[in-house]
């Protein structure tokens, strides 16, 4: 890991810690036995970078709920009960029934969606299709 990634790294790590202390603050004491306050003193801030990358990658870990937007974290295997859960009751619902999916801590996506537009998709394709041309 060269100087310059080790700098962006701590910046980047500066402003997750402004962003989510909290989180951040939890997940290193419960999971690593550390203060967020021991960055930089007990534990070196290549280190801390390369734990916080892990705990960004770990949807069972604050730090991750609160960098996705989530209300909560959730463990992996959460995530394939909830939509096992989902499938089951899309497979035994009514014929023209759409069951209510299980709550989880992910951001309704559907809620609002960017990018409305008139065009037909037809045009789009068009529009595609000249963006990238096939040669």
């Amino acid at each position: 890991m060269d100087r310059r990634c080790v700098c962006g790294g701590i910046c980047k790590l500066r402003e997750l810690i402004e962003e989510h202390p909290a989180e951040l603050a939890y997940d290193f004491r419960h999971r690593f036995n550390l203060s967020i306050d021991d960055i930089g003193e007990t534990v070196t801030w290549r280190e801390a970078i390369l734990l916080t990358a892990i705990l960004t990658r770990d949807p069972s870990s604050w730090t991750q709920a609160a960098w996705s937007g989530w209300a909560y974290p959730v463990s992996r295997e959460w995530m394939v009960a909830s939509h096992t859960y989902d499938l089951h009751a899309a497979l035994n619902a009514r014929k023209g029934s759409k069951p209510k999916p299980y709550p989880n801590p992910f951001p309704n996506t559907t809620a609002e969606r960017m990018g409305k537009t008139d065009r037909t998709p037809q045009e789009v394709q068009k529009i595609l299709d000249w963006m990238n041309p096939k040669e």
